[in-house]
């Protein structure tokens, strides 16, 4: 009986045989990857496509550009930026502007590519009013380096990245669509929201947008040169010179320069260059003594753009006695005499140090009675600068 209860239990707990294992399990094998691909196939469908997210210094700007060929992917209702030109309004027209940006030891740092509006075509008090934009003053540049090394302050260098295209445009503005993007007989136009390079208004409302910016963060604009602002509190003194898209920042505070930089990048994206090398052709190098500045690099650049690095060395700019027309419409030989003179004066010293903070040749169009007067007047001038 023990063995009949065995056997009963053996047949109750008796698996299935090899070759009926083996089919199921080629069919649930089979069924799962039916239902992988089902699901895949249902995922690829509910995917979310791409959201792309515009970054937070370009906030200011409206990216829509329009589709111009047509893509698989592409929808009827795509919002664009283009318009069709109002019967009072005209269209500038653009161009591309390929550039090839060099470091200051002559490599080679980027390639870059530039639209380019052709704004000689605008027409004043219609698509723009005021083209005047304030640069910094030489001798700005100059008594701000003497002071940084008197006081002995940290100066550094910011480059604004595309600067213009951070100006806000007021007028009504209409520009074609930028070659590689139009099609045949294309009747629509671009309304610019922003400025471009190569607009009239373009670096005056660069200016204006970067100096409120600047007085947003607490500082005053001097008086004396628009271009100039300081940060004053307390002991601590941080001092901005700006030209076009290039910064100068200097201070005794270290924290507040980082802390201004960061604002800065933040708002505009700059590019942070460190100690102070090379500002308007002027090449700044630090010793022990203070700051020597040379503009070398800047002259043999004139002479290789001229083409004379090979001309004949003068020891003077110009000709005692030399007296030339103005020749506005029609310069003579003489004026391209006068100009090869300056050039050669410019082969003959091109690392001459030139120290003066400032320096001026006039013709005086008052005689003076004596040696004393003149030095008055000299000296009545030089305290109108200083002021």
């Amino acid at each position: 009986m023990e063995q009949d209860q065995q056997m009963d239990r053996d047949q109750t707990n008796e698996p299935s045989r090899p070759h009926e294992t083996h089919d199921m399990d080629e069919t649930s094998k089979n069924n799962d990857e039916i239902k992988t691909n089902e699901g895949e196939e249902a995922q690829a469908k509910k995917r979310p496509t791409r959201t792309w997210t515009q970054p937070s210094r370009f906030k200011d700007f409206v990216i829509q550009v329009p589709l111009l060929v047509t893509h698989p992917t592409s929808t009827s209702n795509k919002v664009t930026s283009t318009e069709y030109l109002p019967e009072e309004k005209q269209a500038i027209d653009s161009k591309w502007v390929y550039k090839i940006k060099l470091r200051q030891n002559g490599e080679v740092e980027k390639y870059k590519a530039h639209l380019v509006t052709k704004g000689f075509n605008q027409m004043e008090r219609v698509d723009y009013h005021d083209t005047f934009a304030l640069v910094t003053k030489l001798v700005t540049v100059r008594s701000l380096l003497e002071i940084t090394v008197k006081m002995d302050w940290i100066i550094h260098q910011l480059d604004v990245n595309n600067a213009f295209l951070h100006g806000d445009l007021d007028e009504e503005v209409y520009m074609k669509i930028p070659q590689g993007f139009s099609i045949d007989n294309e009747t629509r136009v671009c309304r610019l929201r922003k400025s471009l390079y190569g607009l009239k208004q373009a670096s005056r409302n660069w200016y204006h947008k970067f100096t409120t910016f600047l007085r947003s963060l607490n500082f005053r604009q001097s008086k004396a040169d628009h271009s100039l602002f300081i940060y004053e509190v307390g002991s601590i003194m941080v001092v901005v010179l700006i030209y076009v898209d290039g910064v100068i920042i200097t201070g005794n505070n270290l924290t507040k320069i980082q802390e201004t930089k960061k604002q800065l990048d933040y708002e505009f994206s700059i590019k942070d260059l460190d100690p102070l090398k090379y500002f308007l052709g002027i090449e700044v190098a630090k010793t022990r003594d203070g700051l020597v500045l040379s503009q070398r690099k800047y002259t043999l650049e004139i002479l290789k753009n001229s083409e004379k690095l090979g001309c004949k060395p003068s020891a003077f700019p110009i000709e005692k006695g030399l007296k030339l027309d103005k020749g506005e419409t029609d310069p003579q030989k003489n004026h391209l005499e006068a100009v090869n003179r300056v050039l050669g004066y410019l082969k003959a010293t091109p690392g001459q140090v030139r120290t003066p903070i400032s320096w001026r040749t006039k013709k005086q169009s008052v005689v003076s009675r004596s040696s004393a007067e003149a030095e008055y007047r000299a000296m009545s001038s030089t305290v109108s600068e200083i002021i």
